[in-house]
């Protein structure tokens, strides 16, 4: 191998290594941004430590109790609830919060109720008026009202009916 040869191999093995070194970096950070993220969404979501419901407890929710929900005005129950555009509090992407909604304002009105993970979630449709910025503690920073969001999604024990 001619000495030019050498130089070349030299700096593409450097570049490979510090190419695999930045993305190991990369890919942990971004899973402790991550729990970060998801730990911080979870306490703001839940506000309260909420007790533990054992798999033989599940809640049992009949359709009919469902449906009674649908029509009926969504307020928050603690400070101030978190709307998302999914029904998921472990949240895998930044873009799931829509925005939230503060003590006393109307977060909207429930257009549909589901359950999932042992939970009832409402489909709501969003009172776009009260939507403000939520801090979701990541390197983003404040999460920007979706004003646009014509549904989200919050959970049964975050919010009132009336």
């Amino acid at each position: 191998m001619t000495p030019e040869g050498k130089k070349y191999l030299k700096g593409g093995l450097i570049l490979l290594a510090v190419g695999v070194g930045a993305f190991a970096i990369w890919k942990i950070y971004k899973k402790v941004e991550k729990n970060i993220l998801d730990k911080k969404i979870r306490d703001a979501q839940l506000g309260e430590a909420q007790p533990i419901v054992e798999p033989s407890k599940e809640k049992v929710v009949t359709d009919t109790e469902l449906k009674t929900s649908v029509g009926k005005k969504v307020y928050p129950k603690g400070n101030y609830v978190i709307l998302r555009s999914r029904s998921d509090v472990a949240n895998n992407t930044f873009n799931t919060v829509i925005a939230a909604v503060n003590k006393g304002q109307l977060a909207g009105t429930v257009i549909e109720s589901i359950i999932r993970d042992n939970y009832v979630w409402y489909k709501i449709a969003p009172e776009t008026k009260n939507l403000v910025s939520v801090d979701v503690g990541s390197i983003f920073g404040k999460v920007n009202p979706d004003k646009s969001a014509t549904t989200a999604y919050v959970r049964e024990d975050v919010v009132t009916l009336k």
